[in-house]
């Protein structure tokens, strides 16, 4: 007897015989063909999801370390082919010339200082206080709010203080009640003073009428005027340097007066010559500041000698690399 038959038997005189429940459990595993393999088949869909999920994942990206500029120190530097003299510390980024202290001195360059951005033919850019000097050519300052500023040739920014006119003739005041210091600051206390930009002036002019030939004084004064902005007059302290000094000063006080001279190469000149035939450190700039001063003067020949001197004695270095772009310049010493 088939199971059909057994199962329509059994449901028609629903006696129960032994075999009953076996017989019930067949039925109800035929109904449901799909339970042999359900369990296996779940497992599988798991298994796949988590992989599929796994290759999905991207794997964490990591940024490289970031690379800071290097901060360059005092010096004869290139940038671009084109010399940057430093006096302090700035970093190179790119074509800009980032100031984080002193001056420097640019043909070309961009320079960003205070969150100021300034270009122009040729220009110098002071640090505490910030002042900018057109060497040559127009200089332009971008303000923080974008505003611009020009700065013609000869002039700096911000503009020199007029003279104040001299105070009305007052009835003499009588004589302070407190004696006056019987002596002036040791030159120790107004150096560290003229390093935080403190103006001491009136406490190296003391000294100095007490002493007129102190030349630790005379150098004070000229890095006071030239720290705020007054060429001509630390150009006059710096000769009576060059007057009254031991011969490491006078050294020191030549090169200094001359480098700031660029507009007066026939003074200029003398003082560089000085400073050569006695020798120092800064020979090779020395010489090439010489040669563009005879250049100034349409001394071609003379300056060719000079600057052909510092690209054999000083090869390699970025000094003899200025010198060779000069001698390059055929309008100024022809093909060559």
């Amino acid at each position: 007897m088939s199971l059909d038959e057994r199962l329509k038997d059994w449901a028609e005189t629903r006696q129960h015989t032994p075999d009953t429940p076996a017989l019930l459990a067949r039925h109800e595993q035929r109904k449901r063909p799909w339970a042999w393999f359900a369990a296996p088949a779940l497992t599988t869909a798991l298994v796949a999801a988590l992989v599929l999920v796994l290759v999905r994942t991207p794997a964490p990206t990591v940024d490289p370390p970031r690379v800071e500029p290097i901060a360059y120190t005092s010096g004869l530097h290139m940038l671009d082919g084109r010399p940057v003299e430093l006096e302090g510390r700035a970093r190179f980024d790119g074509g800009t010339v980032v100031l984080i202290e002193g001056e420097v001195t640019v043909e070309g360059h961009e320079v960003l200082v205070e969150g100021r951005r300034i270009t122009g033919d040729r220009f110098r850019v002071a640090l505490d206080p910030l002042r900018v000097f057109a060497l040559r050519g127009e200089v332009q300052i971008e303000d923080r709010d974008q505003a611009l500023r020009r700065v013609l040739e000869g002039q700096c920014f911000p503009p020199e203080p007029a003279a104040p006119e001299p105070p009305p003739v007052e009835e003499a005041a009588p004589p302070p009640t407190t004696p006056a210091a019987p002596h002036p600051p040791d030159l120790d206390t107004l150096r560290a003073a003229v390093l935080k930009g403190e103006d001491v002036r009136s406490d190296l002019q003391w000294r100095l009428r007490l002493n007129p030939d102190e030349s630790g004084s005379w150098t004070l004064m000229a890095q006071l005027e030239q720290k705020q902005g007054n060429p001509d007059a630390a150009i006059g302290a710096w000769l009576e340097v060059v007057r009254t000094g031991a011969p490491l000063e006078v050294q020191t006080a030549r090169f200094s007066a001359a480098r700031l001279m660029e507009h007066r190469p026939a003074e200029a000149e003398p003082l560089l010559r000085a400073y050569l035939k006695a020798s120092g450190p800064l020979e090779a700039e020395a010489r090439l500041r010489l040669g563009k001063a005879l250049v100034a003067q349409d001394r071609t020949d003379e300056a060719e000698i000079e600057l052909t001197r510092v690209v054999e004695d000083h090869a390699g270095t970025p000094t003899a690399q200025l010198a060779q772009s000069l001698l390059d310049q055929d309008e100024v010493f022809g093909p060559r």
